[in-house]
């Protein structure tokens, strides 16, 4: 997977370590903020204390659950003045301004308790720390999906530097990983793109027998991976057409800014819906 176990349980102790030399305790520079409504408050003097506006921007990076099943996926989020713009990760939760609702406490001393929620994506909790220099966040979270028992793990997103960081170069290459659908059965995925943006090839493939299910050839599949942000690394209305007539259709797919994981919710027109979840192959 991404990362291994032991790199989760020691980011975890070393959060809590942080936390007990903090000096400042949890004076926040924000109550709670509805979506799309942040009070932009700010009790920060000194230039090492943190404000609500160190938050702005895009950020991108990854949950990485403890239970390995549930797989490494992307994460984004977009703020401006303690306003939510946007965030989704890669297994499909996707909350927006219009139909999630937002709750934040932002410390002077760079401690981040936020939460987002809706009906369709369930909720997203994130608790961590902003690094001195403002560009990372990193610390633990909590998922609860609709209908479906919550699981934890660690985070880390990173500030982009608005400077197009994200690139078609990231996605060229092979991938392998997995196409899950709501009950975690899954088959093997495997993807290769060229550095334009244009299929090689993709295969879903059964993991007991590995009989391929659907295979993806070049034609018909032209300048499909294509970002459609390139400051936080989204890929959006991805469609996939198979030889046998069948279509894969990812509603978006995410990329981090090390082109080591892609993910995101899609749709098989006889697999049914799902998300995959794809890294580098070893």
């Amino acid at each position: 997977m991404f990362q291994n176990t032991l790199t989760r349980i020691f980011l975890v102790a070393s959060l809590g370590l942080l936390a007990s030399c903090g000096g400042g305790g949890l004076s926040s520079t924000s109550g709670s903020a509805g979506a799309g409504a942040g009070d932009g408050g700010n009790n920060g003097g000194g230039g090492t204390q943190f404000a609500l506006a160190d938050l702005d921007g895009n950020w991108a990076g990854e949950i990485l659950p403890f239970l390995e099943s549930r797989g490494d996926r992307n994460l984004i989020l977009q703020m401006l003045t303690g306003n939510l713009l946007d965030a989704s990760e890669g297994g499909g939760g996707d909350w927006e301004p219009g139909t999630a609702s937002l709750d934040i406490t932002f410390t002077v001393d760079g401690f981040l308790d936020l939460t987002l929620a809706s009906v369709e994506s369930g909720v997203l909790h994130l608790e961590g720390a902003m690094n001195l220099a403002r560009n990372t966040i990193n610390g633990t979270f909590t998922r609860n999906e609709p209908e479906r028992t919550a699981y934890e793990g660690t985070f880390e997103i990173r500030l982009s530097d608005g400077g197009a960081a994200f690139t078609t170069a990231l996605i060229s290459g092979e991938w392998l990983g997995q196409a899950l659908n709501s009950s975690d059965r899954f088959r093997l995925s495997q993807l290769e793109v060229d550095i334009d943006g244009n299929l090689i090839r993709a295969a879903l493939t059964k993991p007991s027998s590995s009989v391929i299910v659907h295979h993806y050839l070049p034609a018909g599949n032209e300048g499909v991976f294509r970002l459609d942000n390139e400051n936080i690394g989204l890929l959006q209305e991805v469609v996939l057409v198979a030889t046998d007539g069948s279509t894969l259709t990812f509603s978006y797919l995410l990329i981090n800014d090390e082109g080591t994981l892609m993910s995101g919710p899609g749709e098989d027109s006889v697999l049914g819906s799902g998300h995959v979840e794809l890294s580098r192959p070893e």
